[in-house]
Formats: structure tokens, sequence, C-alpha cells
């Protein structure tokens, strides 16, 4: 079985307030037209449930399977953004959630080598006391990128200033 990212799955790739897993995510962005899991699962190491995330994904409608042989033309013209659902009110962990996202890609995107292990302590924060506490620590590890990390935590206290 192949599978093809729908709409709803773009929209879920792109749209930061549809609120998936990084782990989801990351696999929606893999789909990039047809998408065989097993190539996946031998390039990507720790992605042994993905089978299991793929029917979750199929049955939320974020992806769709296609029989093997069953040829899938993937154009711009022949789907519709999903569209946008009005944002529910905000939860204590919205502001946790934004603020993590933010930092992760921060991380991704500026100290690759470690951003591994940064994500994986930065995803175990869920209240804003525990990222407040954490602040100062992250702060030491990201001031060597100058502009840039003063710009960052300058996002980051707006995220938690608008809770």
């Amino acid at each position: 079985m192949s599978y093809i990212r729908t709409p709803a799955g773009t929209a879920a790739v792109l749209n930061p307030k549809i609120v998936v897993s990084r782990q989801v995510k990351a696999l929606l962005m893999a789909m990039n037209g047809q998408f065989d899991p097993q190539s996946y699962i031998s390039r990507v190491p720790g992605t042994q449930s993905v089978s299991d995330m793929l029917e979750a994904l199929v049955k939320d409608g974020y992806v769709r399977a296609l029989p093997y042989g069953d040829v899938q033309t993937v154009g711009f013209g022949d789907t519709k953004p999903a569209p946008l659902t009005p944002s529910a009110p905000r939860d204590d962990r919205r502001p946790v959630q934004d603020a993590v996202a933010a930092m992760t890609d921060f991380v991704m995107e500026h100290m690759p080598d470690q951003a591994l292990e940064m994500s994986f302590e930065l995803e175990s924060l869920n209240s804003i006391v525990q990222l407040k506490a954490s602040l100062a620590a992250y702060e030491a590890k990201i001031q060597h990128l100058g502009s840039s990390a003063a710009l960052h935590l300058a996002k980051i206290n707006r995220i938690l200033r608008a809770d």
C-alpha cells in the first residue's frame, strides 16, 4: 500500500493552528507525492510506529491509501486548500505549545547538531511555569547566535505574554 497526502494533510503541515504531534507532522512532510512507508522506515530511525500513524492519518482524512500500482497524479490544480476553521479559545497549554514549536524550529534551523537532544527536552515542557523556569538555560545555549537569538527570544516572550 502507498499513501498520498490529502489537502487536509497539507493544511496540517502548513497551518500552525492545526495541532498534530511533531512525529505526525514529520511524516506528513515526508509525503511528497506517493509515499511508501517501508522506504520511510528504512531511512528514518525510530519510526517503527509508522503503520499505526498512517492508519490514524487515513481515518482522520490527512492521507489517502492507494493500492500498489495505482498511479496518482498530484498537481497544484487538482486540489484546493482545506478550509481553515476558526481557532478555538486558547487553553492553558496553547502558549506553551506555540513557544515550544517556535523554539524547536529555531534550534533545528540554527543548531542542527544539537536539535534532536534539545527538541526532546523542549517537548517535555508542558506548563508555562516549566517553560519560564527553563528559559534561562535555553537562552544560555543559544546566546552565541547573537541577534538571531535575541530576536527569537523576544518572539518567545511575546508568545508567553499573550496568554
